[in-house]
């Protein structure tokens, strides 16, 4: 069965965005590591280590996610040759599907909390001295 040019338009988009979600989510988290100054507040300095561990997640299940749908696209392809094992690939695909949904869903929550993480421990000291003066002035 061909595929519509809308439909693989729409695949080649989707690999693009995860790539460049795999090269945010580490340019961030480089960025973040280059720029990092520890000591004012503890707790912004765990946040801090928090949001790196979420992105460097991110960044590896995002990674393993692909090689995961690469394995899964062979799959299907083997499938199509050998139409006689499709049962036996049937239950190799479905987990795959399954593993490239978990996989998915890592990826999603650790960027979005990372990001999230890291916007909380650069904000604190800010927001600390803004309710400071605010307060002395009072």
């Amino acid at each position: 069965m061909a595929e519509s040019p809308r439909h693989k338009r729409a695949q080649e988009q989707n690999q693009k965005l995860s790539l460049y979600r795999i090269s945010l989510a580490f340019a961030v988290l480089g960025l973040a590591t280059q720029t990092a100054s520890f000591g004012a507040f503890v707790i912004a300095d765990i946040v801090e280590l928090l949001a790196w561990l979420s992105l460097l997640v991110s960044g590896m299940t995002a990674i393993e996610r692909i090689d995961n749908d690469v394995h899964y696209d062979l799959l299907l392809d083997a499938m199509e040759r050998h139409g006689e094992l499709k049962d036996a690939f049937s239950k190799q695909s479905g987990q795959l599907l399954k593993t490239g949904r978990i996989l998915y869903n890592i990826h999603h929550y650790c960027f979005v909390g990372g990001f999230t993480l890291l916007a909380l421990a650069r904000g604190v000291s800010p927001i600390v001295g803004i309710y400071e003066r605010i307060v002395s002035k009072c």
